[in-house]
């Protein structure tokens, strides 16, 4: 993936790593047009969504019957 004057040109390999990951081409373009590719903290509804997940997970896990190999 190149920029040439105003143009995004993309290769052969652009389009396949594309098929096989949506994200990773979003990461190519904020890369190419120079934003952070750091993560930001997560918000505290995210926050309180991952922990009631977490939570969940580790309930079933440990529910009768369930056997993880």
């Amino acid at each position: 993936m190149q920029r040439r004057n105003d143009a995004i040109v993309l290769s052969a390999s652009d389009v396949m790593r594309f098929q096989g990951c949506a994200h990773a081409t979003t990461l190519d373009l904020r890369y190419l047009k120079g934003e952070s590719l750091v993560p930001t903290e997560d918000p505290a509804s995210g926050k309180l969504i991952q922990g009631k997940r977490d939570a969940h997970e580790r309930e079933f896990l440990q529910s009768p019957g369930v056997s993880i190999h």
